[in-house]
């Protein structure tokens, strides 16, 4: 609750914000992902990871089917980058 609390008096300017993914996605439509700050720039200043998760099975299938394509593109794995609004 204190976290949400503190969120709510951030005044930072709106920012985009990158996540970069594991990959792996669970049975119940996880994945975890790492958040990608910039502490030389003061709205990114932050550690965090996340566990997201997909809202039905369809947004999940497109992840993966995403994910399938990348790996096959390359022999060199490739990041998936989520983005804020």
């Amino acid at each position: 609750n204190s976290i949400l609390c503190a969120i709510g008096t951030v005044t930072d300017s709106n920012v985009l914000h990158n996540f970069v993914s594991t990959g792996v996605v669970n049975q119940e439509n996880e994945v975890i992902a790492y958040y990608v700050g910039d502490f030389n720039k003061v709205p990114k200043q932050y550690d965090n990871v996340v566990k997201l998760k997909f809202m039905n099975d369809k947004a999940a299938e497109k992840y993966i089917s995403m994910q399938t394509k990348l790996m096959q593109s390359s022999t060199d794995p490739q990041p998936i980058i989520f983005r804020s609004k």
